[in-house]
């Protein structure tokens, strides 16, 4: 005998169907979501909605900051070049940041080099420079790529 609450074998193909459907329709959210770090402007925009933040935007003669306040009391700069690249994230608030929202296809990369900074080990990827500081309620920290940074424009610029 059969439980009530199992499905009949003529519906299982169409639940396992939906399953599918909802798993994929996830996936592509999350990947609408994508963060910035490497990308151009409109990924900025997405992350304004994913992390429901302000955004003020300050344009310069080599690059352009876009500020993301969140409801947090965290700051974000990001830094995007006349080339459309986000080449930096500065942060600086009571939280830290989204790190897999902020940095996407660079998220492993970070979560390596964190995982080295713990064990007292010197960083192994020079592509990718991590900075952070802070204790509860005041952190900050800067990621950015150095191979990115626009000709003339050095990496104590960026803060």
């Amino acid at each position: 005998m059969r439980a009530w609450f199992l499905v009949p074998r003529s519906m299982t193909r169409w639940v396992r169907l939906l399953q599918q459907s909802v798993c994929a329709s996830l996936l592509l959210v999350s990947c609408a979501a994508q963060a910035v770090l490497g990308e151009g402007l409109a990924s900025i925009y997405q992350a304004q909605q994913s992390l429901a933040s302000t955004l003020k935007a300050e344009p310069g003669a080599q690059y352009s900051v876009y500020t993301h306040s969140l409801a947090n009391g965290t700051v974000v700069r990001e830094y995007l070049s006349r080339q459309d690249v986000v080449f930096a994230l500065v942060w600086q608030g009571p939280a830290w940041p989204d790190y897999e929202l902020m940095l996407g296809r660079f998220y492993d990369r970070f979560a390596t080099l964190s995982k080295q900074r713990r064990a007292g080990q010197a960083p192994t990827d020079t592509g990718l420079v991590v900075e952070m500081s802070g204790h509860m309620g005041a952190l900050r920290g800067r990621i950015y790529l150095p191979a990115q940074l626009p000709e003339g424009v050095t990496p104590g610029e960026v803060k």
